[in-house]
């Protein structure tokens, strides 16, 4: 899956995938695959439609606008990207070539 990386001062601070998801359940699945995550859930609140833990850290993936075209996915507090690399989580959404609206056969 096509990612888009966001750098803060030459660090990954976050990434965006497409919204084109027909289901969360891909989604949830990559992330509880990612060593280092845990507490993966739906979320119903908001403009945040996932929340997990990534190495301790509280994560969302964050639809902006509640109906754009990208997913954000970052930390929940963006202070604490600092000092946390995201790589691996980006990396599991860059292997990713299942199924979403536009991809619906791979």
């Amino acid at each position: 899956m096509k990612t888009y990386p966001i750098y803060l001062e030459n660090r990954l601070h976050a990434f965006e995938i497409t919204s084109t998801w027909f289901r969360f359940g891909p989604l949830l699945k990559i992330l509880k695959a990612v060593p280092g995550t845990t507490e993966v859930r739906r979320q119903f609140v908001n403009h945040n439609r996932v929340a997990f833990c990534y190495q301790d850290v509280p994560m969302v993936i964050y639809e902006p606008w509640g109906a754009s075209d990208r997913y954000w996915i970052g930390c929940e507090e963006p202070e604490n990207s600092t000092a946390l690399d995201l790589a691996p989580l980006k990396q599991a959404f860059d292997d990713y070539h299942g199924h979403t609206i536009f991809n619906p056969k791979s």
